[in-house]
């Protein structure tokens, strides 16, 4: 949800938006079968706001699933509020953009609306997905070699809801800042894994965290401007001694960075079926992280501000978050409800933000003592089904009392 400052024009953004879908067919391609190429003027739909209350609308919106076989897989509403300020809808399915290439198509929208030069595209999203899977080879080796058997190690185990809970979001302000991150001297995704890694080796207490990253596979400076779903999903195994600083911690983390990072472009389709043929177990990605960098954002001479509005549907157990809006840093939680909840989910988002305040402001805390300030596994840690909730204990104490 984009709020301009200023008076947005519907025909002028609608022309834009025809502009702007004729250049990527990412915009316009649904996923039946033929993976059909839609014409511009289906491809998209521009509406208004039903009521003067858009940012209601705006959530209700989220949840409106997408017609993935026939289209339209981005639907625009445009309206002017109360205030005088222009609300720009955009609704565009995941499996056509990922968030960065979505900063993207606002910035054409942009160019495009008043007549500015768009960017040359290159080469294609197809093309590059040919060339990636062209030069592959050495990664699949590589990902083979991380493959590993962790045996009877201990997953991180939250409290199951006792009744299962719908999807959920949370979101709080990082106690840290941008600038922050960046002091440390390795880059912000580093010590976000980091934080990641310890938030969700508390609720283990072994150290060692399976979790998935999503990574840009955008690793040619020909698909910069294009527009489409670039995102591959990487499985990772962290070993976070208790014994170790937080500085040691983060520097271990920016090594395995540096080492993965090369081979990015990697598809998870394709570890999973590699680990299948090889008969060994498939890398689990239950536990996410995913680090955002929200680009700012204007609209001519006015200033906009803009809000990603997820859908609330879970794709992980559990999905942190790190988003940067300049020097300000946002954290969030996405929760599956039927095996996490918010009470796990909110404690796993408190202990997340005090990894990330100790590697910037305390990095020679060791991972063990900052444990020890989380919650205790009687309450988060013992086996799912098995953990009692603390509103269920109560109920219990009052019922026996």
């Amino acid at each position: 949800l984009y709020l301009v400052d200023g008076p947005v024009d519907r025909d002028r953004l609608d022309r834009a938006l025809r502009t702007v879908v004729a250049r990527h067919a990412a915009l316009r391609t649904t996923f039946d079968p033929d993976r059909t190429e839609r014409p511009v003027g289906d491809a998209f739909t521009l509406d208004g706001f039903p009521d003067e209350d858009h940012d209601s609308f705006a959530r209700i919106q989220r949840a409106v699933p997408f017609d993935l076989d026939n289209g339209p897989l981005l639907r625009v509403h445009h309206g002017i509020r109360g205030d005088g300020r222009t609300s720009v809808l955009i609704g565009l399915h995941h499996i056509s953009a990922d968030a960065g290439t979505s900063d993207l198509l606002w910035d054409e929208l942009e160019a495009a609306y008043h007549g500015s030069p768009l960017p040359e595209l290159r080469t294609t999203v197809a093309a590059h997905g040919q060339w990636q899977r062209d030069n592959v080879e050495g990664s699949a080796q590589y990902w083979a070699g991380r493959r590993v058997d962790i045996g009877d190690a201990d997953p991180p185990r939250f409290a199951t809801p006792e009744i299962p809970e719908p999807d959920g979001y949370l979101n709080v302000p990082a106690t840290v800042t941008t600038r922050e991150l960046t002091a440390t001297g390795v880059t912000p995704f580093a010590v976000s894994l980091t934080g990641a890694g310890i938030a969700f080796g508390a609720f283990s207490r072994e150290g060692h965290v399976e979790l998935g990253v999503t990574a840009s596979r955008k690793d040619h400076p020909d698909i910069a401007p294009a527009i489409g779903y670039f995102l591959n999903t990487l499985p990772l195994d962290l070993d976070v001694d208790p014994a170790s600083s937080v500085r040691d911690a983060v520097a271990e983390t920016a090594r395995l960075v540096a080492d993965f990072l090369p081979h990015r472009a990697y598809p998870y389709s394709r570890m999973v079926a590699d680990a299948r043929r090889a008969g060994e177990r498939i890398p689990d990605i239950s536990l996410m992280l995913a680090y955002e960098r929200l680009a700012p954002t204007s609209f001519g001479e006015f200033d906009a501000d803009h809000e990603i509005l997820a859908s609330g549907s879970s794709v992980a157990d559990l999905t942190l978050f790190v988003q940067e809006r300049g020097d300000l840093l946002l954290l969030g939680a996405e929760y599956r409800g039927s095996t996490v909840g918010e009470a796990a989910a909110r404690m796993v988002l408190e202990a997340f933000d005090s990894a990330l305040t100790a590697a910037c402001r305390r990095p020679n805390r060791t991972v063990g003592e900052l444990w020890s300030d989380l919650p205790g596994p009687d309450l988060v840690g013992a086996p799912l089904g098995e953990v009692e909730t603390v509103a269920g204990r109560i109920a219990r104490h009052a019922a026996h009392s």
